[in-house]
C-alpha cells in the first residue's frame, strides 16, 4: 500500500472512530412504545413468553403544570425523556421493552420509580423490587439507581417489569443508559434541597439533614427490597464532603459477613458514587460473597471505579468462574481491557 493510501485510510479510521465518540449513550426511556398486559402470563419475565397480542403502555401523562411536584424530570432529579406509563387497568399488569445494549460497552445504569409497587427483571433475572411505601422514598419523590452491569448482555436484551398499585394515582417511570455519565453525575448537578415536596410546600424527605446514623438505617431496611434511592445517594454525597470518617464507617459495614443486604445496598453506593476510598470493601464483599447479588454489585463496582489491578484482579478472575452468571459477567466487564 502506498504512503498516501496509509494516510488516507489513518484517516478515515479516526473519523470513524470520532464518530462513534460522537455517537453518545445508548438511551432506553419508558414510553408507548413498551408493551403491557393487564393479565401477566406466569413467564412474564421470560425472553421467550410470547408477547405479540399484548397492547401499547399507556401513556400516565403528569408532565403537566398541575402535576409539577410529580413530573419525571423531577422525581428523577434531571432532565429526562422518560414518561409515566401503566398498564391499561388500574390495579397493574406488566410492562416489557426489547433494546440492544452495544458491543463491549462497559457501563449501563437503570433509573426506575414505580406507585406502587414493582419488580424489575433483565431477560428473566431479578434485578430490583421497589415499594413505594418502604423507607424515605415513599410516594413519587424518589426514584431508584441500579447498576445493570450484572444483568445485561451485548446485543439483544428484555427489561419486563410487573407493576401494582395500591390505591390513588399511579405511574411507572424509567431511564436505560448504556456507556454514559453515570447517572448520578446530572443528579448532584440539579438537585436542591426541598426540590420534592406536595403543593403546600412541606418538605418530603429532608435529605439534606442526612447523618450517618440515618444513612445506616435506611440501608439496613429489612424485607426484599434493594433500593438505592436517587436522593438518598445525593445525600450521601453530601455527606461524605461533611463527615467523609461517618460515611465511611457506615459504608465498611458492608463488609460484615452477616449481612447480605446490608452489603448489597453498600456497594450500590460505593459504585453509583464513584467511592474508589472504599474499593477495599467492595473487595472483601466480593471475595466473601461472590454468588449473591451483593457479589455481583460488588463486582460491577470494580468495573465502574476501574480497580482490576492486584489483589482486585485476582478476586475478579476468581469471581468470572463463580457459577453465579450475574456476578461473572460483571467480573468479565471489569477484567475487559480498557
Amino acid at each position: 500500500m502506498s504512503a498516501s493510501r496509509v494516510v488516507s485510510a489513518a484517516v478515515h479510521l479516526s473519523l470513524l472512530l470520532s464518530g462513534a465518540a460522537l455517537a453518545g449513550p445508548t438511551v432506553v426511556v419508558s414510553d408507548t412504545t413498551w408493551k403491557a398486559t393487564d393479565r401477566p402470563p406466569d413467564n412474564w419475565a421470560a425472553p421467550d413468553c410470547d408477547d405479540s397480542t399484548w397492547g401499547a403502555a399507556k401513556d400516565y401523562g403528569m408532565n403537566e403544570e398541575k402535576w409539577k411536584h410529580y413530573t419525571v424530570d423531577n422525581t428523577f432529579g434531571f432532565a429526562s425523556d422518560g414518561n409515566w406509563i401503566w398498564t391499561q387497568a388500574d390495579a397493574g399488569g406488566c410492562l416489557r421493552k426489547r433494546f440492544k445494549a452495544p458491543e463491549k460497552f462497559r457501563t449501563a445504569e437503570m433509573v426506575f420509580v414505580a406507585d406502587d409497587v414493582a419488580e424489575i427483571r433483565i431477560n428473566g433475572e431479578e434485578v430490583d423490587f421497589y415499594d413505594t411505601h418502604v423507607g424515605w422514598w415513599g410516594y413519587r419523590g424518589c426514584a431508584v439507581i441500579v447498576d445493570l452491569l450484572p444483568w445485561l448482555a451485548d446485543g439483544d436484551n428484555l427489561v419486563a417489569v410487573r407493576l401494582t398499585d395500591t390505591g390513588g394515582a399511579r405511574g411507572f417511570a424509567a431511564e436505560i443508559r448504556i456507556d454514559g455519565d453515570p447517572l448520578v453525575v446530572p443528579l448532584a448537578r440539579s438537585v436542591k434541597d426541598g426540590d420534592v415536596q406536595p403543593a403546600d410546600g412541606r418538605d418530603l424527605f429532608r435529605f439534606h439533614d442526612l447523618d450517618a446514623a440515618q444513612l445506616k438505617e435506611q440501608l439496613s431496611l429489612d424485607e426484599k427490597h434493594q433500593q438505592v434511592s436517587v436522593r438518598l445517594l445525593l445525600a450521601a454525597s453530601r455527606l461524605g464532603a461533611k463527615d467523609a470518617a461517618g460515611l465511611a464507617k457506615v459504608l465498611r459495614l458492608a463488609e460484615d459477613p452477616a449481612s447480605d443486604r446490608y452489603a448489597e445496598r453498600a456497594v450500590r453506593f460505593i459504585g453509583a458514587l464513584g467511592l474508589r476510598s472504599m474499593k477495599d470493601t467492595v473487595l472483601e464483599v466480593l471475595k466473601a460473597r461472590p454468588k449473591t447479588r451483593a457479589g455481583a454489585f460488588a463486582a460491577a463496582a470494580l468495573a465502574r471505579l476501574g480497580a482490576a489491578d492486584g489483589e482486585a484482579r485476582e478476586a475478579l478472575e476468581k469471581a468470572a468462574g463463580c457459577g453465579f452468571a450475574p456476578t461473572e459477567r460483571a467480573a468479565r466487564r471489569a477484567l475487559a481491557p480498557r
